[in-house]
């Protein structure tokens, strides 16, 4: 799980002779512990991946010490802070997905801005849906052109680092991934008549799971009458008798949570 580890980058200057570097973390940004020596490799770039972490609930703070060829502490980096991301959707706007985040800090550059990424059907789209400049950290995202089934979108936002750097970097920053949900929502008929206007009783599913979907009608004796997988395909009644009957309706939603609904239909000719 990304949202689990903070991958660290430390660049390093290869003209100056030293040990390694220790690495210190904080979660309030004042408090600092060590919890780990990264060694000098001879390379201008060396990564360490700090696991056990939960980037999504909050802000990790990380720097780094030089330690010299002979095992002193000589330099102290700047401080870097994992950015936090909220999504979630607008309960009145289906459609639209609210994100929030906090800036990231601390480069030479600054922050030039964030990008903003999808994720959808686990599937992380390459080409960002938008750059967000300096000074806003909120973004809303209308998903009704992507979103039929599971109402499910991720996102994350990756900060650029701005010009101005002395060492000629423009580093980047991303987020915790944050989810969107869309809840799902099922209209049933309670009556039809297979003989007027309204012939066939179809339940109208939004955002549901479709391999996950199944209803099923019963008689007043318990026999099944009619069942479905398919969110498209209604009940006719062809061969029953005017009635009342009972539906079962099971699906998932976007959470990922099984639901059942339970109701009455009555069937009028």
């Amino acid at each position: 799980d990304p949202d689990q580890s903070v991958t660290v980058t430390l660049f390093c200057d290869t003209l100056v002779p030293c040990k390694g570097f220790n690495l210190y973390k904080s979660e309030d940004g004042s408090s600092f512990n060590s919890i780990a020596f990264v060694p000098f490799n001879g390379k201008s770039t060396l990564y360490y991946n700090d696991a056990g972490v939960s980037t999504a609930n909050q802000n990790y703070y990380y720097k780094a010490e030089v330690i010299d060829s002979c095992g002193n502490a000589r330099f102290t980096s700047n401080t870097g802070k994992t950015i936090l991301l909220k999504v979630k959707n607008d309960s009145e706007k289906i459609f639209n997905n609210n994100l929030s985040w906090d800036n990231y800090s601390t480069w030479n550059g600054g922050v030039a801005g964030y990008y903003v990424f999808r994720i959808v059907n686990e599937i992380i789209d390459p080409v960002p849906v938008d750059f967000v400049p300096l000074g806003i950290t909120t973004y809303t995202d209308n998903v009704e052109d992507i979103v039929s089934e599971s109402g499910k979108v991720g996102y994350y936002v990756m900060a650029v680092e701005g010009f101005g750097n002395p060492y000629g970097f423009i580093a980047t920053s991303s987020s915790n991934t944050g989810e969107a949900y869309v809840e799902a929502k099922i209209f049933v008929p309670n009556a039809f008549t297979p003989k007027g206007e309204n012939r066939i009783w179809l339940p109208i599913a939004q955002f549901v799971e479709k391999t996950d979907y199944h209803v099923m009608v019963f008689n007043r004796s318990g026999v099944k009458v009619f069942e479905t997988t398919s969110d498209t395909e209604g009940w006719n009644g062809n061969g029953l008798e005017d009635n009342t009957y009972v539906y079962l309706i099971q699906y998932k939603n976007s959470r990922g949570e099984f639901i059942e609904m339970k109701g009455t239909v009555t069937m009028v000719r």
